[in-house]
């Protein structure tokens, strides 16, 4: 039993990401243009978990929920993704999840200390 989750087991705890972004959501809606700013953004947050991961443990073997939600919500756009990019296709897809990887990556060693103490 993990204290961190209540007493509960490590088992019995699940992961993922959980984000909700007004502009994101409203540009989905048709009501605002999609911009790519939403969309990195979109793709740092889902792939933080991944990164964290591979920061903490050396490498990254849970997280396979949260990159294929970033597949299906990337593949979602097509076509309607307006200035952001043409069409996603699948390399496209694979070269924007390794970005919001890196990103998150970057993020957590500059935030580590924050890092640090959301997750002790």
């Amino acid at each position: 039993a993990d204290g961190r989750f209540g007493g509960r087991a490590g088992s019995a705890v699940s992961a993922g990401t959980s984000y909700y972004d007004l502009d994101l959501s409203e540009q989905i809606a048709g009501t605002r243009p999609l911009t790519r700013e939403s969309i990195d953004r979109y793709s740092i947050i889902v792939m933080g978990g991944i990164a964290a991961e591979a920061v903490e443990f050396g490498r990254a073997d849970g997280g396979a929920g949260d990159e294929e939600a970033l597949v299906r919500f990337l593949r979602s756009l097509n076509p309607r993704s307006g200035n952001a990019v043409s069409a996603w296709t699948p390399e496209l897809i694979r070269n924007q999840a390794r970005w919001g990887a890196t990103q998150a990556v970057l993020l957590l060693r500059e935030y580590k200390p924050c890092y640090d103490a959301l997750v002790e």
